[in-house]
């Protein structure tokens, strides 16, 4: 079976310029988290954690029967691959499903996990957020070298404005950095509460004819292959169309 990347408990935490996760909280599900500890500046974040959010990125319909929600990281070798499993799934089920991201980057073991998550970030502020997200996954080696301008002009932005939001301090309010910074920490925040510490995680999340709504999770690609073949699933999904 294919497996997930594993976050050590020691990953959760990161002292610096990045983000500390965990090591302030001032109540059980964390109301209150520190950014940059030698500031000691604070972001409170929304305190229940959440599978989706209204302001997450998704892609298919909204009333979709079945929503996938993976939380990923776009370093992440098993997410590449998710990537791919999950857009051929969206070309096969236009009408019948919805796909959710969320970030959850292991940045002890992808040191540019996070800044991809932010140029993302960025790229969403700018209606670009799948573009970016599609072209991350398929060019990898440039975020490995670190060598991240090349993207924005794949996914059909500026340079320029790219290197320019890299230059930002996360730490300096009001800033677009800051800003993206937020985003995907409330999504790490909900990843920590949630009890992820894989990549991908999966939250299939299915609308069934009488109204009820259950989830289902799964850390594997093999896993949520085998799930979406469950008869009650594939009622859902109906018939898939021709690629």
């Amino acid at each position: 079976d294919e497996g997930s990347e594993l976050v050590r408990p020691r990953d959760r935490i990161v002292l610096g310029s990045i983000f500390v996760l965990g090591l302030a909280a001032t109540s059980t599900y964390g109301g209150v988290y520190v950014l940059n500890a030698p500031v000691m500046r604070v972001v409170t974040m929304q305190n229940r954690p959440e599978i989706l959010r209204q302001e997450s990125w998704s892609r298919g319909p909204v009333d979709a029967p079945v929503t996938i929600v993976v939380f990923s990281d776009f370093q992440c070798p098993s997410c590449v691959k998710a990537a791919e499993l999950l857009a051929s799934l969206l070309q096969q089920y236009p009408d019948t499903l919805r796909e959710v991201y969320r970030h959850r980057p292991l940045y002890k073991l992808h040191p540019g996990a996070q800044d991809l998550a932010e140029i993302a970030e960025w790229a969403g502020a700018r209606g670009k957020f799948w573009e970016m997200h599609d072209v991350i996954f398929a060019k990898t080696e440039l975020g490995k070298q670190g060598n991240y301008l090349p993207y924005a002009r794949a996914a059909g932005l500026d340079p320029n404005e790219l290197e320019a939001f890299l230059k930002e301090q996360r730490t300096k309010t009001g800033s677009e950095r800051e800003r993206a910074f937020r985003r995907t920490l409330q999504d790490a925040v909900d990843a920590e509460q949630l009890g992820i510490d894989a990549t991908p995680t999966f939250f299939i999340r299915l609308r069934h004819p009488d109204g009820r709504i259950t989830v289902d999770r799964t850390s594997s690609l093999g896993g949520l292959r085998r799930f979406l073949e469950e008869p009650h699933v594939k009622r859902l999904l109906g018939p898939a169309k021709t690629q």
